[in-house]
């Protein structure tokens, strides 16, 4: 009954998104490729923007209905009218093939990352329960000023199919697949397989640096650098229609910018990309002069920079209306990671200078750490781009564009570093600063972004590299000889074998990852008290397991209680001793063992006589039988 339930609702998001991505082709003529991650940012901010003023149930059923609307309109007017006009992309095509491969992993996964139960997954389960954004009576809140784009499209997505991890962790997916068939757009000679094999295989290679992440959590490290690379796509594609390029990426843009706050970096470099790419080819056309002091500031090229100010603008809204609902919504509280000039003052005043060295000496030590994942994918970056560069352009001999974007990679590259180095030291707390808290997961969005823009560098510079263009000649004399024909089919099998090999130990490594829940701390918190969806509990509770993996030191035991009991008095403990052990317990309504042990069980037999399996013990009848000798 159960599974019923969730494919008829699964169906019906099914119907939504294809009317949605149906008024995008019909109305907007949208490339197809870029279809999926605008719509999805659209619906994203349009929630967004209902949680802000309140009314996120009404707006997320709203949608709902227009998605239904617009795609039973296609199903029994236009197609049956017009026929069904549907040419997608064979790329689309075995990325919509990825999506449901993982899909079907990530419906029945669970959540077992540390930051999943401090935050992500905390904030959604609010939306979900209180169908409205988190406030200053919301207790089960920790990071208040966190932005929440994502959270806002996976709460519709979860409103429409229902509130389990597994389609939170699906909802996300959609972002990141549809960020993937996006960049496929950047491909002209779509009959160029080698082409298509070469972006896959460097797009998957993107998942090295998402191995601590993995498909299968729904921290948003991996999904900034996608959308700035699927916002790059777009702008690259359509550079001889710069309005239309505006247009497209405006609500992506404003997506990225309230996924996560370091949004606001991966929205710079897209936005000095569209700059760039508009103002060269507004030149090129003779629509805008620069250099000349009687012509700088004609009225056509004030139009034109006052309709890129409007785009932009629109584009950083989300993020503006953001910041004012926190400074009146949460007046008085504090935030992590501040950014006012008071709290940095305060973030330095507390460091002394030998904490500072000690960051620094952290930090620089890190570039020559080869057991850091980032630290490999960056001297492999650019060791793999002077190679590259050596082949393409001085043994054969081509204008490749690969030297230019790889300087202003490594540009992207020291601006990021510095920024990291600046928050250790000014904005974060001194005890997660001296050890770089966080720091694998912030330069891994650094190197996917930057593997991204050389991947699809290199497949541009490729396609233009070929001795005939498909369209000068016919299919058969494509090739400049036969050696050269011999090598492209070599290419081919080539990159195709490791393309497969790559996404085989992806597909793996998730399944691998969701067995891994079973003999996980949240699977144990889950089969014992469930996973409550309800208002927040008011009794309060000691936790008891062992601290293997510093489980219960790092507050892990901590986060994953309170998101499993839905309740914000949660302490633990590790040691069971009977001095104090009255008003210890006194202090509690309830007592959980979450994982239980000899010494646990030798303890619970002499002072309350019972066997002491795992679960939930009330304390009031725990005293009763201690105080009376059991």
């Amino acid at each position: 009954m159960e599974f019923m339930f969730y494919t008829i609702r699964g169906i019906w998001l099914i119907l939504i998104v294809h009317g949605f991505f149906y008024a995008a082709r019909k109305y907007l003529k949208i490339n197809y490729h870029f279809i999926p991650i605008f719509t999805i940012s659209t619906i994203a901010l349009v929630l967004f923007f209902g949680g802000l003023i309140g009314g996120l149930l009404y707006v997320g059923y709203g949608l709902a209905l227009v998605g239904t609307g617009f795609s039973v309109y296609a199903i029994l007017v236009d197609y049956r009218k017009n026929g069904a006009q549907l040419h997608m992309p064979i790329p689309l095509i075995l990325v919509a093939v990825g999506f449901l491969e993982f899909g079907g992993l990530l419906v029945d996964a669970e959540l077992i990352q540390y930051d999943n139960f401090t935050h992500w997954a905390t904030v959604i389960k609010e939306m979900l329960l209180t169908n409205s954004f988190p406030t200053a009576d919301s207790v089960m809140i920790e990071f208040n000023n966190y932005p929440l784009g994502m959270a806002s499209w996976i709460y519709f997505v979860c409103l429409v199919v229902g509130k389990v991890q597994g389609v939170m962790l699906m909802a996300q997916a959609m972002v990141i697949f549809a960020c993937f068939a996006a960049m496929f757009g950047i491909i002209q000679e779509r009959r160029r397989v080698l082409l298509h094999f070469v972006l896959a295989l460097g797009l998957s290679a993107l998942s090295f640096f998402n191995i601590t992440i993995r498909l299968n959590n729904l921290l948003v490290d991996f999904v900034l650098p996608m959308l700035t690379l699927a916002i790059l796509a777009i702008i690259y594609t359509h550079r001889k229609h710069i309005e239309k390029a505006f247009l497209i990426v405006t609500p992506i843009l404003g997506f990225l910018v309230v996924v996560k706050g370091t949004g606001a970096f991966f929205a710079v470099v897209a936005m000095g990309y569209l700059i760039f790419t508009g103002i060269k080819e507004q030149i090129a056309n003779g629509d805008m002069v620069l250099g000349q002091k009687e012509t700088i500031a004609t009225k056509e090229n004030l139009r034109i920079w006052g309709k890129w100010a409007v785009y932009l603008l629109v584009a950083m809204l989300p993020l503006i209306l953001w910041n004012l609902h926190v400074d009146y919504t949460f007046v008085g509280m504090e935030h992590k990671f501040e950014t006012d000039i008071a709290s940095i003052a305060a973030g330095i005043g507390d460091k002394t200078p030998e904490d500072i060295q000690m960051i620094l000496r952290a930090f620089l030590h890190s570039f020559v750490d080869f057991g850091l994942r980032p630290t490999i994918g960056l001297w492999a970056f650019e060791v793999g781009s002077i190679v590259a560069w050596l082949i393409g352009c001085v043994i054969l001999k081509h204008k490749w564009r690969l030297p230019k974007v790889f300087v202003v990679c490594n540009g992207i590259l020291l601006f990021y570093y510095i920024g990291i180095l600046a928050m250790y030291i000014y904005s974060m707390p001194v005890v997660e600063a001296v050890y770089l808290a966080g720091f694998e997961r912030y330069v891994s969005s650094l190197m996917v972004l930057i593997v991204g823009i050389m991947t699809m560098c290199l497949t541009l510079d490729i396609e233009n590299s070929f001795h005939y263009h498909l369209d000068e000649v016919e299919e058969y004399k494509s090739f400049s000889s036969v050696e050269a024909k011999k090598a492209y089919h070599f290419g081919c099998v080539l990159c195709f074998m490791l393309l497969f090999m790559i996404l085989t130990s992806e597909y793996s490594g998730t399944v691998h990852a969701g067995d891994a829940f079973h003999n996980s701390l949240p699977a144990r918190m889950k089969n014992i008290v469930g996973d409550r969806w309800q208002e927040v509990d008011d009794s309060s509770y000691l936790l008891y397991a062992l601290d293997y993996n510093a489980q219960v030191s790092s507050y892990y035991l901590h986060h994953v209680g309170r998101y499993y009991l839905w309740a914000e008095e949660v302490d633990e403990i590790s040691v069971l001793e009977e001095e104090g052990l009255e008003d210890l317990f006194s202090q509690y309504d309830y007592f959980v063992v979450v994982q239980s042990d000899t010494p646990e069980r030798k303890f619970m037999e002499k002072q309350f006589g019972l066997v002491g399996d795992a679960g939930v013990y009330e304390t009031a009848e725990l005293l009763a039988n201690y105080k009376t000798g059991m």
